[in-house]
């Protein structure tokens, strides 16, 4: 399947209201750090009325470094509610297994 990536205003993106991971300023300022210093390397996922999937974080830093656009890939058509919210754990999760 190949990725369709775009470039979205960030104000047309919504965080998740329901996201599982919260980010503190520490983690925030990180994220931030990374994205000026190497750019957006990967999309941030969301559905298509724009709900952040994966990459809340990244959003979030991104408007404290001024930027106003990132780069998204939206879930396919066919992925229903459970679907998305599955994929958003198991993002999360994997995260968390790292060590």
């Amino acid at each position: 399947m190949e990725l369709k990536t775009e470039i979205i205003n960030i104000d047309d993106l919504q965080s998740d209201p329901n996201n599982a991971r919260t980010h503190n300023q520490k983690n925030l300022d990180a994220i931030a750090k990374s994205l000026q210093k190497f750019g957006q390397r990967k999309p941030v996922v969301i559905t298509n009325k724009n709900v952040i999937v994966a990459g809340n974080g990244t959003l979030e830093a991104a408007k404290l470094i001024g930027w106003k656009g990132l780069s998204v890939v939206r879930v396919p058509d066919d992925w229903d509610k459970d679907t998305i919210k599955a994929y958003a754990l198991a993002d999360n999760r994997s995260a968390e297994l790292a060590s």
